[in-house]
């Protein structure tokens, strides 16, 4: 079983300690029994269950956005109906594509089936072919067009509609088969540019990138996004929020003063930026050691009822950070005080904001301090507050499409007046 370091624990003696790296089969033995009392309501919350599911959810792929947003979903469902559509043709299609990609006197006639060799391609000589078609396609007749029109480019974004659907559709290819190299070349190709200048395209190239660990070349495409204006807005929500995940895995000095700038930026232009981009700068603000910056941007969103106890973690790190340790155990003893109907009371509370407050209330030496943590701690054991998952942990979790509940409440239900009945005299 997975080794795990244990929250701290508060003893009848005013010490802190903790059980760490034991696993949870021994766990109850090595207790000493004065300290059964209070680290039974610990244990207690680490059932089997949820152990098996923290630990699986630590060893998953780093993503950020899952399938069903960027739409690869959809198109492994329609790459399975092509496979099975073209059988054992698979071969002579694309020895048919070849010939054609050097036949002068085709061109336009060949977009369904580039689409079609879109969904149908698995190795980098087909991915090869499908990028010499695009350029057979798109490339010079752009270039005709632009000249008889005057000079007056195709503005990126707002390309004719002979470019829907394949750029993104190539860029889910690229981002399946993991192919960097090829999603940055198409990127940057600018005889393909009205083909791949697209909000979607950088979305699923940046998510590619990110997910490879190559987290410069996030900044770097998404800086090439807002130079081409291919979005309406210059910080669009989704790629905002790739761009400060990814400075926020780069976890430096830089990437914080440049993730000021885009959050600064996007407030000046009154751009909409989601609550994750928000919770990776706060996040990076507390790992560089600039707590005033994340308590500005918690106090700022900490208006939700359901997401109060996200930031809840962020202001009790922030403040104990700052050594304001009353604050800090203020915001702690707060979350018992919260109950929201719609909302689980459980694992409100993250592994490294107990510690870091643990940490700070040693520190200190205040025995005042250690009394009121151990009698806090204690409540949040009993009621299940404490969760084993960090708040870095929870900030990398991967993206989810929130798809509109049917409520059937009374409220919810449809009404109708009833109508007026029209007597009859007698």
């Amino acid at each position: 079983m997975e080794r795990w370091s244990g929250l701290p624990i508060a003893t009848k003696d005013g010490e802190l300690s903790a059980v760490e790296g034991k696993t949870m089969a021994t766990i109850i033995p090595r207790v000493p029994i004065r300290l059964l009392h209070s680290s039974l309501s610990v244990v207690r919350q680490f059932t089997f269950k949820e152990c098996t599911h923290f630990y699986a959810q630590k060893c998953l792929k780093r993503t950020l956005f899952s399938g069903d947003i960027l739409g690869i979903e959809n198109f492994k469902r329609f790459r399975l109906f092509e496979k099975d559509n073209i059988g054992q043709e698979m071969e002579n299609f694309v020895q048919k594509l070849t010939f054609a990609k050097d036949d002068p006197t085709v061109s336009t006639t060949l977009i369904p089936d580039v689409m079609k060799l879109i969904y149908l391609a698995t190795t980098k000589s087909e991915v090869s072919l499908i990028v010499d078609l695009l350029h057979k396609c798109y490339g010079q007749r752009d270039t005709d067009e632009e000249v008889a029109d005057g000079g007056n480019k195709i503005v990126p974004g707002q390309s004719h509609s002979r470019h829907f659907q394949l750029g993104p559709l190539f860029m889910r290819l690229l981002h399946i088969l993991k192919n960097t190299e090829t999603a940055l070349a198409v990127w940057q190709d600018q005889k393909l540019k009205n083909v791949f200048s697209k909000t979607t395209c950088c979305l699923v190239l940046m998510d590619l990138l990110y997910n490879e660990g190559q987290y410069q070349a996030v900044i770097k495409t998404f800086c090439q996004m807002q130079e081409a204006k291919v979005s309406p807005v210059q910080y669009p929500p989704d790629c905002t929020t790739l761009a400060l995940a990814a400075l926020y895995q780069m976890n430096s000095k830089e990437a914080l003063v440049e993730a000021k700038q885009y959050i600064e930026q996007s407030r000046k232009e009154r751009s909409l930026l989601s609550r994750r981009s928000m919770l990776f700068a706060a996040g990076l603000a507390l790992n560089q050691g600039d707590p005033v910056y994340a308590l500005d941007i918690a106090n700022h969103l900490c208006n939700d009822s359901n997401k109060e106890s996200i930031f809840r973690n962020v202001k009790v790190i922030a403040f104990a950070q700052l050594g304001q340790m009353k604050d800090a155990l203020d915001l702690m003893e707060g979350g018992l005080w919260v109950d929201v109907p719609t909302q689980s009371r459980v694992g409100t509370i993250f592994s490294n904001t107990v510690e870091t407050v643990a940490a700070k209330v040693r520190e200190s030496g205040n025995q005042d301090l250690a009394h009121r943590y151990m009698h806090i701690q204690n409540l949040l054991n009993r009621e299940g507050l404490l969760s084993p998952q960090t708040l870095n942990h929870f900030v990398e979790r991967p993206i989810l499409r929130q798809r509109k509940q049917i409520s059937q409440s009374f409220k919810s239900r449809p009404k109708s007046l009833v109508p007026t009945q029209k007597y009859l005299k007698t």
